[in-house]
């Protein structure tokens, strides 16, 4: 991570070139290499993929700057807190002067000629003010007059208030927080202007912070042995509601979920555990997690005992030819009440009661599921008998399964040629499981990492750079000729995929991640060469 530009700095021989300004790199914008100065090793390079930048404010115009830095946050900031500071300078020195006493002498003049008389005069007005200040009485002489003059302040304090809500604007934050003072206004509670500021935050925390937190992630992670694609994060929300909107939403919540369940949409036992995860995200009951565990475990949650991971019933319980629950099977009841003929001389109405309101004894007796299993049923009765049907609906067949799983498999194969002991190989899937697109993303991104790490190791073993300069910083030589050559580019091209070229061989590395080309003819008789076309790599050819 960088922290200070003085320590570490980007490579840039005074040349815009030297920031990636390639569209389609996932590099575009940074630098394409930084130098660490450290005491005892000198200068170190470091590639864009192993640095996390916290930048400040974006320059005005991107395409002039020709560095990866930015402006200080603090530099728009700074006239306008300095206009502050001189204000309120400026309007304490005042009030030194909002009274000021007026006396007039004759012949001031000819009492200031001599150091006796200054000095009589001087100690006629100090017992004079001694005399005010203790008896409130004033002394004065003949032909002396006494005024009093004020400073108007009318327009001070708007001058000031002005002043601080320019800084407040410069800051991005609301004057009711910066200042702490009331909202002006009938009937304003200042809720507005902080949620605009809530918002602003968060969108930076989406912009400008998570980008370079999930890198920085990624390689915690990964040095930790976890997959990156395992964990995810989401920042607190900063606007909290009070308990009376928190309720409400949660009772929104909660008819938002019996009507799904209404609709049959899917089985009970899946929207006991949709149910349980709301209910945890949004923290309704404090301590829910380990209450869940503890009661899945003990088979009264979204699991009952003897309940199947996706039906909340008995498969083997008796149903009649219209499809009902008979005596002694999943909804039904043993009670008189509930049989045929108590049901055929109730109404309608009263009929439907007592088939889709059972009572808390009913919910818990042995062949019933309990717990959420048993509220879910309550709220979808018709939900519970469509996960049993005789005959499920077919599944429409998937047009892109095919292609979807040969991605799959080919990434797979890529990237355990290139890193047998990746970790993202050691997920299990069934044999007839489709892959989604974000097990082929997490999997090609793997495959280009691994190959991009490769190169570079290849390309800088032991942290040093390979082979001997060449006429420029690009370009590196080595020994061996045609025969090295090969050897190095079957090295490179492993995982990649063979691409038609004219003077030579060429792959392209998994998840584009670039080229590696081999040339056997080039310009310089007799010198094979190996291009390397990966965005952020500074060595880009190499001659034999």
């Amino acid at each position: 991570m960088i922290e200070q530009a003085t320590q570490c700095g980007p490579r840039i021989p005074g040349s815009i070139a030297s920031v990636d300004r390639d569209p389609l790199s996932p590099w575009y914008g940074e630098a394409v290499a930084y130098e660490v100065v450290a005491p005892e090793r000198g200068a170190l390079q470091l590639y864009p993929s192993r640095v996390v930048c916290f930048l400040g404010n974006a320059w005005p115009d991107p395409s002039v700057a020709a560095t990866v830095w930015s402006d200080s946050v603090l530099l728009a900031l700074y006239d306008a807190v300095h206009a502050v500071a001189l204000t309120t300078a400026g309007a304490t020195s005042l009030m030194h002067e909002a009274k000021v006493d007026v006396v007039t002498v004759p012949n001031l003049s000819e009492h200031l000629s001599s150091a006796d008389t200054t000095a009589q005069l001087s100690a006629r007005f100090a017992y004079a003010a001694a005399m005010k200040s203790i008896n409130n009485l004033l002394l004065l002489g003949d032909g002396e007059t006494w005024a009093r003059q004020r400073i108007d302040f009318a327009g001070l304090p708007e001058m000031v208030r002005t002043f601080l809500q320019v800084a407040a604007g410069a800051a991005d934050i609301p004057v009711t927080r910066l200042l702490g003072q009331s909202p002006a206004g009938l009937s304003a509670t200042g809720d507005s202007d902080t949620r605009n500021y809530y918002d602003m935050i968060s969108a930076r925390q989406e912009i400008d912070l998570r980008p370079q937190l999930e890198r920085l992630d990624r390689l915690i992670l990964r040095s930790e042995g976890i997959d990156p694609g395992a964990l995810t994060f989401a920042f607190r929300p900063l606007w909290q509601m009070d308990a009376a909107t928190a309720a409400t939403v949660a009772l929104t919540k909660a008819q938002a979920t019996q009507v799904y369940a209404g609709m049959g949409l899917w089985p009970a036992a899946t929207t006991a555990r949709l149910v349980a995860a709301q209910l945890i995200e949004d923290g309704t009951y404090p301590g829910a997690e380990p209450v869940f565990a503890e009661a899945e475990a003990g088979g009264t949650g979204a699991y009952p005992a003897g309940a199947s991971p996706a039906l909340d019933f008995d498969p083997g319980q008796p149903r009649s030819p219209d499809g009902k629950w008979t005596a002694g099977g999943g909804g039904a009841t043993s009670s008189p009440e509930s049989s045929p003929a108590a049901v055929a001389g109730k109404s309608r109405s009263q009929a439907s009661a007592s088939q889709h309101s059972p009572s808390p004894t009913e919910l818990n007796r042995p062949g019933q599921a309990s717990g959420f299993m048993g509220l879910i049923s309550t709220l979808n009765p018709i939900g519970t008998a469509w996960a049993q049907e005789d005959d499920p609906k077919p599944e429409l067949a998937d047009p892109l399964a095919e292609l979807r799983r040969e991605r799959y498999v080919n990434a797979r194969m890529a990237l355990r040629a290139i890193d047998p002991s990746n970790r993202a190989l050691e997920t299990l899937s069934a044999p007839d499981y489709v892959s989604s697109e974000a097990d082929i993303a997490r999997l090609e991104g793997a495959a280009r990492e691994a190959a991009i790490a490769r190169t570079c190791d290849f390309l800088r073993p032991n942290g040093q750079p390979i082979g001997q300069r060449g006429t420029s910083s690009s370009i590196r030589v080595l020994s061996g000729g045609r025969a090295a050559a090969q050897r190095d580019y079957d090295y490179l091209s492993v995982g990649g995929t063979a691409v038609p070229f004219d003077n030579g061989l060429m792959v392209r590395l998994p998840g584009s991640a670039g080229t590696v080309t081999l040339r056997p003819v080039t310009s310089t008789p007799g010198s094979p060469a190996i291009d390397v076309t990966i965005p952020g790599i500074i060595f880009r050819k190499l001659h034999y």
